[in-house]
């Protein structure tokens, strides 16, 4: 994808530098560009569209918007399995979720990101260009997965408590930020924007509109309802409390500004900018 986004950049620029040079070129240069177009939307029609899987995993993509930042994540050898409940959502390199890992499935885990909540195993599924498939913290049960940045904890004592200590004291951050949201109601664009500082400052970050002159990292765009039954399932399917207490790499947590330009009809559906930033202790 990125060598055909270089060659369509390329071909633009050189497009203007030859412009002087006769027409002849214009036809074929744009018919160039139009067989460039075409194939990449071809190619991201079938990622998007077709459907790989065998027992265990099930590839399909629906939205290739990245949430997460894993390519540059340094990995260590890990050892281990996990076996799901229920589906839990799998990740490409690009952060995006490429599928599901099915309920009583069982995947052997191989590498774990140093100083981060991610796990991957390499992709089985014939048929994709995923190297890898990844897998977060907060969807397996960790207590089963053995590395050396986990050997401090599986050789105390009490390994699971020391373990899962951090987590449960996230948990407990979560649940406190999801009780805030009344499900009965209907909020105000004000209201909206107090529960979000309400909401970060239990987990400990900012909700700053200053953010949005200096975000670090590209605004990005989600729908948002705010019924409030709405409104809570937006932050349990997108994790959007999870990623302020852990950020893309799972180690960093974000303070946030969610843009809702004036005018904006919120009686229903609407779209809105999320603003992120690294939060500084």
């Amino acid at each position: 994808m990125k060598k055909r986004t270089a060659v369509l950049v390329l071909t633009a620029v050189l497009s203007l530098s030859v412009a002087g040079c006769g027409k002849n070129a214009e036809p074929k240069q744009q018919e160039q560009e139009e067989m460039e177009q075409e194939e990449e939307q071809e190619t991201e029609k079938v990622n998007t569209e077709q459907e790989f899987s065998n027992d265990d995993i099930v590839i399909k993509v629906e939205d290739t918007t990245s949430k997460y930042i894993l390519r540059e994540l340094e990995y260590e050898d890990a050892e281990g399995a996990i076996s799901p409940e229920s589906d839990i959502p799998i990740y490409c390199e690009d952060g995006y979720q490429i599928g599901h890992i099915n309920a009583g499935a069982k995947i052997e885990i191989t590498e774990h990101a140093l100083n981060s909540a991610w796990y991957r195993f390499p992709n089985p599924i014939n048929g994709t260009s995923y190297n890898y498939i990844y897998v977060s913290n907060r969807d397996i049960d960790m207590d089963h997965i053995y590395c050396d940045s986990h050997a401090d904890v599986y050789n105390s004592e009490e390994p699971v408590a020391a373990m899962s200590e951090e987590y449960i004291e996230q948990q407990k951050m979560y649940d406190e930020s999801m009780s805030l949201i009344d499900e009965d109601k209907t909020y105000t664009v004000e209201e909206f924007h107090q529960l979000m500082k309400d909401i970060c400052e239990i987990v400990g970050t900012e909700y700053d509109s200053n953010i949005m002159e200096n975000p670090q990292g590209m605004p990005g765009e989600r729908t948002l309802n705010l019924n409030g039954k709405k409104l809570k399932q937006f932050f349990e399917e997108e994790q959007f409390i999870w990623w302020l207490m852990m950020g893309p790499t799972g180690n960093n947590k974000m303070d946030v500004y969610i843009y809702i330009e004036d005018g904006t009809d919120t009686s229903g559906d609407f779209k809105a900018l999320v603003f992120p930033r690294y939060h500084k202790e």
